[in-house]
């Protein structure tokens, strides 16, 4: 079969969408094709860069939606940190929990802050070079 080495076939894209959620093995059963098939498309470069960016824009839809469900779940956070009546190891949980949540926002910020000031440096390096 002769075709252009820069496209992938509408098989090959159906199998992107599939492999950005599934296992190999449920791909190839779900295409009906052997699974040394998958791999070997995904040896080749331009299958792997589209499956790349779903997998990518998966991940970014998925973070959107767990932004989304954040302060639901900092509201079941709050509830049983305070309840009296909820258990003590749940308490300690949802208290741990917190905590790392918190110090996680804290050290993504941090890291933001000190990158941006790095890119600002090499910037005013840039314009004193030239």
């Amino acid at each position: 079969m002769t075709r252009n080495k820069g496209s992938l076939t509408p098989k090959q894209h159906k199998a992107i969408l599939i492999l950005s959620e599934k296992s190999i093995a449920e791909t190839a059963r779900e295409l009906r094709i052997p699974e040394r098939t998958l791999y070997r498309w995904m040896k080749l470069p331009l299958f792997a860069l589209v499956l790349q960016e779903e997998r990518a824009a998966k991940y970014y839809r998925d973070s959107a939606r767990l932004v989304q469900l954040r302060p639901a779940a900092i509201n079941i956070l709050a509830k049983l940190l305070l309840d009296p009546s909820t258990p003590p190891a749940t308490r300690v949980r949802a208290a741990e929990s917190v905590l790392d949540q918190t110090r996680e926002t804290f050290e993504l910020q941090d890291l933001e802050s000190r990158l941006t000031q790095l890119e600002q440096d090499d910037e005013t390096e840039g314009d004193k070079r030239k």
